[in-house]
């Protein structure tokens, strides 16, 4: 005997973040560009300011344009809070699926660089290695992982050290 089909009622609904609800995009009035540049660089969040940064470091610095649709690091570059990051260790284990483990750990060395480069390079900034804290599961794997990450790195970035959170004490 066949089941009755049931009528299915869809809802749209969409859940605002708290940037597109708090910080909506501006107006940017309209300018005039210059009608020739060297190097056009569409995206002004972290990586479009670095590479801007970095070319016009070069022995000659070309005429660079960076442009954006809002204003500098209104997209994902603010989203993040302005934070530089070696990685979380979870991220990192579903990436050893995809790319493996010597891939990972190439990339992990690379986000040390890069946070020794921003470093050196913006010594204002005064960029402190405060550390972070991941609350997922510890695993055989992800104990696996970290030996090599800190093994590659020649110190201690990733520990697990017993957390309070609220009343509780997790191991």
């Amino acid at each position: 005997m066949p089941i009755p089909m049931q009528p299915v009622i869809t809802m749209q609904m969409r859940r605002f973040s708290y940037w597109e609800s708090e910080l909506p995009p501006e107006p940017l009035p309209a300018r005039e560009l210059p009608r020739r540049v060297d190097i056009l660089i569409v995206g002004a969040g972290f990586m479009g300011r670095w590479l801007a940064y970095f070319l016009s470091k070069r022995t000659q610095p070309a005429r660079i344009l960076v442009i954006d649709r809002d204003r500098f690091s209104y997209g994902a570059s603010s989203r993040n809070a302005g934070f530089i990051t070696c990685g979380q260790v979870s991220e990192m284990l579903a990436d050893v699926e995809h790319a493996g483990q010597d891939r990972v750990i190439e990339t992990f060395m690379q986000r040390r660089e890069g946070i020794a480069i921003a470093r050196e390079a913006l010594p204002d900034f005064h960029i402190d290695p405060c550390g972070s804290t991941d609350y997922d599961p510890v695993t055989d794997d992800k104990l696996a992982l970290m030996a090599k990450l800190n093994e590659a790195a020649g110190d201690e970035i990733f520990s697990v050290r017993a957390a309070r959170i609220g009343q509780a004490v997790r191991p």
